[in-house]
């Protein structure tokens, strides 16, 4: 039988899951970038958004979304989300 949950049941599931645990920290550095590179140089292709701002890219995967902002070829600014249902 399939359970259909409602959509404040799974922002409450994925909130819970998302919110940090008191893990300490840690040095995650270039993560993110890491990652962008890596799938460039797999050849996943790049969405240019120059028209919302300058040197604006998207990366889209079937999981995760990457958007970063570079000049001269280098990343200054990125973020990876997932994606969820709602």
């Amino acid at each position: 039988m399939n359970e259909i949950t409602d959509t404040r049941t799974m922002f409450n599931e994925s909130w819970l899951s998302e919110t940090p645990e008191n893990i300490g920290s840690y040095y995650i550095g270039t993560a993110v970038i890491d990652n962008i590179n890596t799938r460039l140089a797999y050849g996943y292709k790049v969405i240019n958004l120059d028209n919302i701002h300058p040197g604006f890219k998207k990366l889209d995967t079937i999981q995760t979304l990457y958007y970063w902002i570079e000049s001269d070829n280098r990343i200054s600014i990125a973020a990876e989300l997932t994606k969820q249902p709602q």
